[in-house]
């Protein structure tokens, strides 16, 4: 009497128990079945194709006043940290674009170039101080010139227009030569530069640094305390050069939405092409192999002997 084994791992693997339909070629089968329907859902990785990804986004300079006059506090705890606040807002509204830092006051420094890294430029943010320069005063032209030239170091890259921009925080104190003509050279290459002028038009004390800490405040030459006010006609004509509209934070509860809203607005182009080499997952082959020989194995019946105890 001939019936089919009770054990189903014996009727599957066990091929001394198989008499007739050639069973080793069952077991093969279905093991090679079980062994390729493992390995795919390992999901095995054996070759990369190399592609070109095209990234669309924004690119952003952010320039911002590292004087003496910034750390006026009549905007808590001064001006420099208000506006460190609202340019970390603006850089979490931004996700995707590229996003550089200029500092200045006497002179303009490259703080961070151009990345879509916004930790690194947050951190680099955080880092900026009046203790970077050692001259005194406020010259925005060569911050302009140095944002220039980082953003237009690459020739090709002149033709793109629309989602480029200068941002720009200040109290407004500019004792340097005029920066009308670069301007219209932004202006020529459609890059819109936002101005957001920092601190009260009443003023405060100016803190006087030692070491690039806090040492009493400055005095004039008759011994009466410096005020330093919100000086923001050279930013106004600035920004109606550019055709933007000037933001004033004048008050500790004002902030950059409004800027940001027209930063938003500009349009996302391609700003970088990248090669990226990507990785085949090749399950779908081998799973279907798999499959094929764990259904095959189901047409070779396997048929045992009755053994009598």
């Amino acid at each position: 009497m001939y019936h089919r084994s009770r054990s189903v791992v014996g009727t599957w693997f066990v091929s001394s128990e198989y008499r007739y339909h050639w069973p080793i070629f069952k077991v093969i089968f279905r093991g090679l079945g079980v062994v390729l329907v493992f390995l795919a859902l390992l999901g095995p990785y054996f070759s990369k194709r190399e592609t070109q990804i095209e990234l669309a986004g924004r690119e952003v300079m952010l320039i911002l006043d590292v004087s003496a006059s910034m750390l006026t506090e009549d905007l808590k705890p001064n001006r420099l940290q208000k506006a460190k606040r609202e340019l970390d807002r603006l850089i979490d509204n931004l996700p995707g674009d590229k996003i550089g830092l200029i500092v200045y006051a006497g002179q303009g420094y490259l703080q961070c170039p151009m990345t879509r890294d916004h930790q690194a430029v947050k951190m680099f943010l955080e880092l900026a101080s009046p203790g970077q320069f050692e001259q005194t005063g406020t010259r925005l032209r060569p911050a302009l010139s140095l944002a220039y030239a980082h953003m237009f170091q690459d020739s090709i890259r002149t033709e793109q227009s629309g989602n480029r921009a200068i941002v720009i925080l200040s109290d407004g104190e500019d004792y340097g030569e005029t920066y009308t003509s670069l301007a219209e050279r932004f202006n020529q290459a459609e890059v819109p530069i936002f101005l957001a002028g920092v601190g009260t038009y009443q003023g405060g004390r100016v803190p006087h640094l030692v070491n690039n800490r806090p040492r009493g405040f400055k005095t004039l030459a008759d011994g009466s305390l410096v005020i330093s006010k919100l000086q923001d006609e050279g930013m106004k004509k600035l920004a109606e050069l550019s055709g933007t509209e000037y933001l004033s934070l004048d008050a500790s509860y004002k902030t950059m939405d409004g800027l940001i809203e027209q930063l938003e607005l500009l349009s996302a182009s391609p700003v970088e092409e990248i090669q990226q080499q990507i990785a085949q997952n090749l399950y779908q082959p081998i799973l279907l192999a798999g499959i094929l020989f764990l259904f095959i194995s189901m047409f070779i019946l396997p048929v045992t002997l009755a053994h009598d105890k």
